[in-house]
């Protein structure tokens, strides 16, 4: 009986059912993976959001000491382009936008009636703002389930 070299082939590749059973895997850890991430996101723009109110807060006081007399901005879209990028002196150097806006749009800002209150607002994560105006005696004006975050302001008569 004679003796040959006989070649085993063997497979280097991967078999159909494993290949389906890796992608499933890859499946199932994304599916785990990309709702954490997304929350992560919503909380990472909730304290961008909650940071900016603050300085844009501050900002519109600085805004309102150095007027003669002393006032608020007017009630805008755009609080920073119309006021405070241009105040003298310069109080902010660029224009805050709300992280929640799909399209670049700043925070939503409001004067009451009589002057002497202000809101600002981001419409957070719903995207839609459920704040609409701020009244004279300094209430906020919004809807039960409102989950804008703003700030708001008065101003004590008794120091004008």
């Amino acid at each position: 009986m004679a003796r040959g070299n006989f070649k085993v082939k063997t497979k280097n590749a991967f078999a159909f059912i494993e290949l389906l059973v890796d992608l499933a895997f890859v499946a199932i850890i994304l599916g785990l993976i990309i709702p954490y991430y997304k929350h992560m996101e919503k909380n990472i723009s909730m304290r961008i959001s909650r940071r900016e109110i603050r300085m844009l807060k501050l900002a519109v006081t600085s805004y309102y000491e150095n007027q003669n007399p002393k006032t608020y901005p007017a009630a805008t879209e755009n609080l920073c382009a119309d006021y405070l990028l241009q105040a003298k002196p310069q109080i902010i150097k660029t224009i805050l936008d709300d992280p929640f806006s799909r399209i670049k749009q700043e925070y939503r800002y409001t004067l009451s009636p009589n002057t002497k209150f202000y809101c600002i607002w981001s419409i957070s994560a719903n995207r839609r703002s459920d704040i609409q105006g701020v009244d004279d005696e300094g209430s906020v004006i919004k809807d039960k389930k409102c989950d804008d975050i703003y700030a708001t302001l008065t101003i004590d008569p008794s120091l004008e």
